[in-house]
């Protein structure tokens, strides 16, 4: 896996009704770390920032679940 560095934040709820909270990385391993870090908390989304095109561009993925692969 590339360890080069990106823009980004793990958002995720660590109690019930709580307002989702951004928590920064700066390359997907980091990204991964912190799924393993924060296993049972409900992430909501993953958002990575950069440049390409010309032009600023925001990626935001969506999910409920991290888990061991292969299952």
């Amino acid at each position: 896996m590339s360890d080069e560095p990106v823009k980004g934040a793990l958002h995720l709820v660590r109690e019930a009704g709580q307002v989702p909270e951004g928590v920064p990385f700066g390359s997907l391993q980091e990204l991964l770390d912190l799924c393993e870090r924060h296993r049972g908390l409900a992430f909501v989304r993953v958002e990575l920032r950069g440049d390409t095109a010309g032009g600023p561009r925001r990626l935001v993925l969506d999910f409920g679940q991290f888990s061991a692969w292969p299952e």
